[in-house]
C-alpha cells in the first residue's frame, strides 16, 4: 500500500487489540486458533504466534511498545486521541496505569457516546474538538468492520493494525479496506515518522 501524502495532524487510536490486551483474551483458545490458521508463509505464522506468546508473558496489559508509540506521538507535536468500545473511565485507567506517560489522550470516547464505531460520528467529533479536517487524521485500530469503516466513511486516512496476520487486504469490503496495514505498534511508530516527513 502506498503512501498517502497529506498533512497528518493527529492520531486516534482503539483500545483494546490496539494498545490494550482485552481483558477477556482467552490466550489458550487464541492459540489455537491462530495454529489452526493457514499462512501464505512459515515466516507469517511464526510471527503471528510469537505475537500470542508475548501476551501471555506479558503482566501488563498494555500491548509492546504502546507507551512508546504514545511518546513518539507526542515528540511529534501531533494530537492524540481514542475511541473505544470501553467505558471513557476505564480508558482513563489504563492509560494512568499502563502507559505513563507526559501527555494525555484528548478526547477518549468511550461506550457512553451517542454513536460507537463504525458509524463516522465519534472520528468526526474529535476532529470537531482538535479543529482539522478528517483526512489530517489518522484511524488506528485492530477491527476493520470497525476501526478502519469508522475512519474511511469520515474521511480520514486508516491504519490496520494486524499482528496475528488475521486480514487479507484485497479480500475486504472496499469501506473496510485500510490505507495501510501493520503488524506492530514498532511498525505504526515507523509508519507514522514517514508521514510525517
Amino acid at each position: 500500500m502506498g503512501l498517502v501524502k497529506a498533512v497528518l495532524r493527529g492520531v486516534v487510536v482503539d483500545l483494546d487489540g490496539t494498545l490494550r490486551i482485552p481483558p477477556t483474551l482467552d490466550l489458550r483458545a487464541l492459540k489455537a486458533t491462530v495454529a489452526s490458521r493457514v499462512y501464505s508463509s512459515p515466516k507469517e505464522a511464526e510471527l503471528a504466534l510469537q505475537a500470542v506468546e508475548r501476551a501471555g508473558r506479558s503482566n501488563k496489559w498494555a500491548l509492546p511498545g504502546a507507551a512508546e508509540l504514545c511518546s513518539f506521538i507526542d515528540s511529534k507535536k501531533l494530537r492524540r486521541g481514542m475511541i473505544t468500545r470501553s467505558s471513557t473511565r476505564d480508558a482513563e485507567n489504563f492509560e494512568a496505569e499502563e502507559l505513563a506517560v507526559g501527555s494525555r489522550f484528548s478526547p477518549i470516547l468511550g461506550n457512553e457516546a451517542s454513536a460507537m464505531k463504525p458509524s463516522p460520528q465519534p472520528l468526526l467529533r474529535v476532529c470537531e474538538t482538535w479543529g482539522v479536517n478528517p483526512g489530517e487524521v489518522l484511524m488506528v485500530g485492530d477491527s476493520a468492520k470497525d476501526d478502519v469503516a469508522c475512519g474511511k466513511s469520515a474521511g480520514a486516512m486508516t491504519c490496520l493494525v494486524d499482528p496475528l496476520f488475521r486480514y487479507k487486504i484485497d479480500e475486504l469490503p472496499l469501506h473496510q479496506r485500510p490505507d495501510f496495514k501493520v503488524h506492530s505498534l514498532h511498525e505504526l511508530k515507523a509508519l507514522i515518522d514517514d508521514m510525517c516527513v
